[in-house]
């Protein structure tokens, strides 16, 4: 048995390589994944970090706490840290970044470690700086540095550095300042301490630490970023090897289907069950899931009876399947229809999103059903309406459903997991344009950071807005994530403060219960609100950080999840909250043209309009979607080949037809029209079900994702008119390598084989 497996695999090498190929896409993309996580991991361990610190006390401090660390026995050294706004303009006019923010950019020289000297010198006065080796600022180079309350500070780099962190939270500086420097004020971040004991600094700071906890925590920290990378590349991973196996299953399906008569002959002469199962799973056994994938083909090919070899048809979709897609399906609806209310608990969604992929699993199920009852029509229409090629060409496709299901079914996930996702993306811009446009007026001037949504402006920054002529009002939005507690138990998600004048001003938001009032409550979206199950009166509590602020909801608006859910009074907000702007409103005649006059020269700030605001949001969305969608473009590649092994097999099963239709005067020209007019009606089968999968499974994730209601999403037309050309596009392509062999088929020896 061995020897005539391995006699088959070395007579049609073509096939194999056509699968491993399949298999290696799906693999590789596995392999990638891990390769890209590990090596993240690698890097951000082995990353520089301090452990020549003896412990470290958190600020904020001043020189009072650093007095007392200082007289603590056994103290050699005390060296304080500062950490301040400083964004540094590149040759572009632009802020230099790096991925540090402006707010945490700056910081002082000193001798205690920090500081590797990668070029230069050392800053040793004022009008001198350091820059990090990631900013791309020569030696030499002078520039300037924006600093706050809007003071921008003209300086000469004289050094390059690289910079040792300390601990997991600690930001890496763009700029360091001469040590005698004081433009970033007089508190600390920390105060590092040398030779003292640790109990002893505990005991006046509880939340010091020693060097090597903080490293060890960096460690641990750089273990857990890679891990959940490589979470988040797996699933990608996956669906590539899920449609592999696919590939793969189908091959093997069609193998043993093709050599029923060979296996049938092999039982008659003497051959066991488990021989032949052996046999098929030999040609299979490269790798686990190549074993797995045609294991049940093997199964199959080990039950075939010795009388077998005198039967030459190739079998019907399979009844139990069918069920079994069935009740699949009529589960999944089950399972969306009962959570249908945009309020549903993380639970219920949970319901929704699991009924959605139990249904779509039923689909694919049932996709040998799908393709007999879609086809046959179109060969009654062909039959009247088409060429030669045309009609063969379906009748083709037509012929086995269960083959031309399995094929198409590679095409069916790839593409449906892009529609699906295309689907939420296109859900989620029509709200973002629609809430923004409802909730921020089109007279609202906005000044937001040039670093992106995750840095704040200056706080000085809203009284220059208030006092410009033209604006009649002036908000500021301090985003923060609170823990809010309420009847019902404690959720967590991003809050605002801002004063309470802007609600009906420079912001609207479309009120379905309550009032905006902020002095006597909070103001929360509709969906949040549904989903804690709380109303206007009922009592909540917001954890930000040290402080909780205990108050009431008093309206509730339309948002999407995205959006902030909950507005309140800004003089409530403490300390770390209010002085950390992540944005200003500003509306008046003259708003707009104001702002833009006043901050022409600060690169670190941006004026733009509500338009302005949807546009960027959209666009930020819009690339996370568009990656997500080129790495589920590796699944409908891997579908493509396995269209191309689908073909080159039934070529082979039909070498005799070929040559007799060729005998009856079929020009290749025709045979080769005939074979991609069958890998154009796979192609767009699997992509039609694809489509009709991934809409439906995407309406029920913006419906659980969004809170939606789940009838009101968008259909990503862009993106199916897109696919449905590459598909045909791949389709032509499949072919051309199936149809030439097919073309070039030998008619005599065809009729005698």
């Amino acid at each position: 048995m061995l020897k005539a497996t391995l006699r088959d695999l070395f007579a049609h090498k073509g096939r194999v390589a056509m699968t491993i190929v399949a298999v290696a896409l799906g693999v590789a993309a596995t392999v990638a994944s891990w390769v890209v996580s590990d090596s993240v991991a690698a890097t951000l361990v082995h990353a520089d970090i301090r452990t020549d610190v003896g412990i470290s006390v958190p600020g904020p401090l001043n020189d009072v706490d650093r007095g007392r660390l200082a007289a603590l026995p056994g103290v050699t050294r005390t060296t304080s840290v500062v950490s301040g706004r400083a964004g540094l303009v590149g040759p572009t006019g632009k802020l230099v970044d790096v991925g540090t923010l402006p707010e945490q950019a700056g910081t002082d020289w000193d001798d205690s470690g920090r500081f590797v000297l990668v070029a230069g010198r050392a800053p040793a006065r004022a009008g001198e700086i350091a820059v990090s080796s990631e900013a791309g600022v020569p030696v030499g180079d002078r520039t300037r540095v924006l600093l706050a309350r809007g003071q921008q500070n003209p300086v000469t780099v004289v050094g390059v550095f690289r910079y040792r962190t300390l601990g997991p939270d600690e930001p890496s500086p763009v700029v360091a300042f001469s040590p005698a420097s004081t433009v970033l004020g007089a508190t600390y971040s920390r105060i590092e301490v040398t030779g003292a004991d640790v109990a002893a600094v505990r005991a006046l700071y509880p939340k010091a630490a020693t060097g090597n906890e903080l490293a060890l925590a960096a460690q641990e920290q750089a273990a857990g970023d890679a891990e959940d990378l490589r979470e988040t590349l797996l699933p990608f991973a996956a669906v590539a090897l899920l449609v592999g196996t696919f590939v793969i299953a189908n091959t093997f399906t069609m193998l043993i289907t093709q050599r029923t008569r060979q296996y049938a002959l092999l039982r008659a002469v003497g051959a066991y069950r488990r021989q032949v199962r052996r046999s098929v799973l030999v040609e299979a056994v490269a790798l686990v899931v190549t074993t797995l994938s045609a294991y049940g083909s093997a199964r199959r090919a080990a039950t075939v009876p010795p009388v077998a070899a005198l039967r030459l048809d190739a079998g019907r979709p399979e009844l139990r399947r069918g069920l079994l897609g069935l009740l699949a399906l009529v589960a999944g609806v089950i399972a969306v229809m009962a959570t249908l209310d945009p309020g549903a608990d993380t639970t219920e969604r949970i319901v929704a999103i699991g009924g959605a992929i139990v249904g779509a699993v039923g689909i694919l199920l049932l996709a040998p059903v799908l393709a007999g009852a879609s086809l046959r029509p179109l060969i009654a229409l062909t039959r009247r309406l088409a060429g030669p090629a045309m009609r063969l060409g379906v009748q083709n496709a037509a012929r086995d459903p269960r083959r031309t299901a399995g094929t198409a079914t590679a095409i069916t996930v790839g593409l449906g997991l892009v529609c699906a996702f295309g689907t939420l993306s296109a859900t989620l811009t029509a709200l973002i344009g629609s809430a923004d446009r409802v909730n921020i007026p089109v007279t609202t001037t906005i000044l937001e950071p040039a670093a992106g949504r995750s840095a704040t402006v200056d706080a000085a920054d809203l009284g220059t807005v208030r006092a410009l002529p033209g604006v009649t009002e002036a908000a500021a939005a301090r985003n923060a994530i609170a823990d809010v507690g309420y009847a019902g138990g404690t959720t967590r998600f991003r809050v605002t403060a801002i004063e309470p004048s802007a609600l009906g001003t420079v912001l609207t938001p479309q009120l379905t219960a309550g009032t905006a009032d902020l002095r006597r409550g909070v103001v929360i979206s509709q969906n949040q609100a549904d989903m804690m199950g709380v109303r206007t009166g009922d009592t909540l509590t917001l954890g930000l950080g040290a402080s909780t602020v205990r108050t009431v909801v008093e309206g509730v608006y339309r948002a999407t999840e995205l959006q902030s859910s909950l507005y309140f009074d800004v003089a409530r907000a403490p300390a770390e909250v209010r002085d950390r702007p992540s944005l200003i409103y500003a509306a008046g005649p003259n708003a707009r043209a104001a702002v833009e006059a006043a901050f022409r020269g600060r690169p670190d700030v941006v004026v733009a309009g509500r338009d302005d605001l949807v546009a960027a949001d959209i666009a930020a969305q819009a690339l996370a979607f568009v990656v997500i969608d080129a790495m589920f473009g590796v699944a409908i590649v891997i579908g493509v080949f396995g269209v191309v092994n689908t073909l080159v097999l039934s070529v082979l099963e039909r070498t005799r037809e070929i040559g007799l239709t060729r005998a009856v005067g079929a020009s290749r020209r025709l045979i080769r029209r005939m074979i991609t007019v069958e890998s154009l009606v796979i192609s767009l089968f699997g992509a039609l079900l694809g489509i009709l999968v991934g809409v439906a499974v995407g309406a029920v994730m913006q419906h659980a994702m969004l809170g939606q209601e789940l009838l009101t999403f968008s259909v990503p037309v862009d993106a199916i008119g897109l696919s449905l050309v590459g598909i045909v596009l791949a389709g032509v392509l499949a072919a051309l390598w199936p149809a030439q062999r097919a073309a070039r088929t030998d008619v005599l020896s065809a009729i005698a084989g």
